[in-house]
């Protein structure tokens, strides 16, 4: 996937990027492992240094970063579950 290459070799926001795609194409798994990568991105902590200064646009960016976390652990939890009940 040639997006997901140009991911690799940005970093950073990119990989924010895609990991919103990934989750639009309900691919929670793909795109939960790409937040976790942009969280060690020298870019996420530069938005969250932003955020804590109180700039608007970064706090509500990684407001949204965050409430997309969210989404895709409970996507997963959800999913491990069915997957349980299923194997029952």
């Amino acid at each position: 996937m040639a997006t997901s290459r140009l991911a690799d070799l940005e970093g950073g926001h990119e990989l924010r990027d895609l990991a919103v795609l990934l989750a639009h194409d309900n691919d929670s798994r793909g795109a939960y492992d790409l937040c976790q990568r942009y969280m060690e991105s020298d870019a996420f902590l530069s938005l969250s240094t932003d955020a804590a200064l109180d700039r608007p646009a970064a706090r509500e960016s990684l407001d949204a970063f965050q409430a997309m976390i969210t989404k895709l652990e409970r996507d997963h939890l959800e999913a491990s579950m069915a997957a349980d009940a299923e194997s029952k």
